[in-house]
């Protein structure tokens, strides 16, 4: 199976100027946010541009071993993000193919990297948006958006409370510097992840209780502020904002966690009514 560039109008001189001018913030954004090398970016570009790819040159840079014309980005990091988001077919149904011509190679590795890659940026164009509106169609399509243990299939309780505790400690601080911002980007890729940070608490607590109560106020009280002070921020933050201090106060959660949030909800309500 080769890949369908009907897609691409390379006949149509104005969808090609456009497409040339939307290759510009491509660009920008893949200087920003990766290691893609000059050479590896012609690559990218030439994909975005015509939906084609120099097979042999490819080979000359990577080796036979680890190219294919079926997966065109398979050498590089997040490849399957970058095949999504420059591809010219953007339908659900060649979404699909993309991700099934890699099935071969599906692990969860190559779905963390993409996560990585989306959930850990902490750059942000002047318009907000990272990948053309593509934004949270391709977390949700590439990456792991839950953190239980079923999610995590081959490891047994032990090991599964330290991969909760990663995701954790990783979400956990993307949410914090969100929820601090004095102007947060509301393209921010955190809530995306709210579902993996609510699966992980739980296990986190039972690895390092004392840690994860000491530092719920870094998170709750912002929160419970920003609640409190609506038109200060934009309905996504603020919508944020009321999700973590609900997910919080979950009854499923260990009640002592449940008590530590009433308890610094319970201080921020006083110091408010003193001022």
């Amino acid at each position: 199976m080769t890949i369908d560039i009907s897609a691409w109008k390379t006949d149509d001189k104005a969808w090609m100027k456009e497409r040339r001018a939307g290759w510009k913030d491509i660009k920008n954004t893949i200087d920003q946010l990766t290691s893609v090398r000059g050479r590896d970016k012609k690559f990218l570009k030439t994909f975005y541009l015509t939906g084609e790819i120099n097979i042999d040159e490819m080979r000359k840079v990577f080796g036979r071993r680890w190219t294919d014309p079926d997966k065109p980005f398979l050498p590089m990091e997040a490849s399957i993000l970058y095949e999504c988001w420059l591809t010219a077919d953007q339908s659900d149904d060649n979404w699909n193919r993309i991700k099934e011509s890699y099935e071969e190679r599906r692990s969860r590795a190559m779905y963390d990297s993409c996560r990585e890659f989306l959930g850990t940026l902490d750059y942000y164009p002047e318009s907000g948006a990272l990948f053309g509106g593509l934004e949270e169609r391709l977390y949700h399509f590439l990456c792991p958006t839950r953190c239980r243990p079923e999610d995590y299939p081959h490891l047994n309780r032990e090991q599964y409370i330290s991969a909760a505790w990663g995701v954790y400690g990783k979400t956990k601080m993307a949410l914090i510097e969100f929820l601090k911002s004095e102007s947060p980007n509301p393209n921010n890729f955190v809530r995306y992840r709210l579902s993996e940070w609510r699966d992980s608490i739980a296990p986190t607590f039972v690895k390092i209780p004392k840690e994860l109560l000491d530092a719920l106020h870094q998170i709750v009280k912002p929160a419970h502020n920003i609640i409190n002070n609506p038109t200060a921020y934009s309905d996504v933050v603020v919508d944020v904002a009321k999700e973590v201090e609900a997910i919080l106060k979950d009854e499923s959660l260990p009640q002592p966690i449940r008590d530590k949030v009433d308890e610094i909800i319970n201080n921020v309500n006083v110091v408010r009514r003193t001022k």
